[in-house]
């Protein structure tokens, strides 16, 4: 095994390899663009495969004139579409069809706590609930 001394040293080369070494950054091809420039890349305003195909599939439907919910029911209802596409649609269609549960604040008189009687007769409780 050579030992670390028997590699060549910065002594054993000739000062002007060392001049040529230090000053060769200089030369060096500039990295990354100038501030402002663009190199590569798509051009502004390019649309990519999947918006594509999603405008001419609105543009489809509008022309049938089907309504973005008839259309989703339409693909959900096809037995020959893929699942996953089909689990979608019934997510999107979920909300057009059946609306969400709002949240209700329960309280008793003039918006104090609820009192539970729970020594009371049924019958009376029963026409309590009616308000008779």
């Amino acid at each position: 095994m050579t030992s670390w001394l028997e590699y060549p040293q910065l002594s054993d080369f000739p000062p002007h390899s060392l001049q040529v070494c230090k000053l060769s950054w200089r030369f060096a091809m500039p990295r990354g663009s100038k501030p402002g420039e663009r190199r590569g890349g798509r051009v502004k305003g390019t649309l990519n495969a999947a918006t594509k195909i999603h405008r001419a599939t609105i543009a489809a439907a509008a022309d049938h004139g089907l309504t973005p919910l008839a259309y989703m029911l339409a693909r959900l209802r096809d037995t020959e579409e893929d699942p996953k596409l089909r689990a979608y649609m019934a997510t999107a269609a979920a909300p057009y069809v059946h609306p969400k549960l709002a949240a209700m604040e329960l309280s008793g008189p003039s918006k104090g706590p609820i009192v539970i009687d729970a020594n009371i007769d049924p019958g009376e409780a029963y026409v309590r609930l009616l308000g008779k």
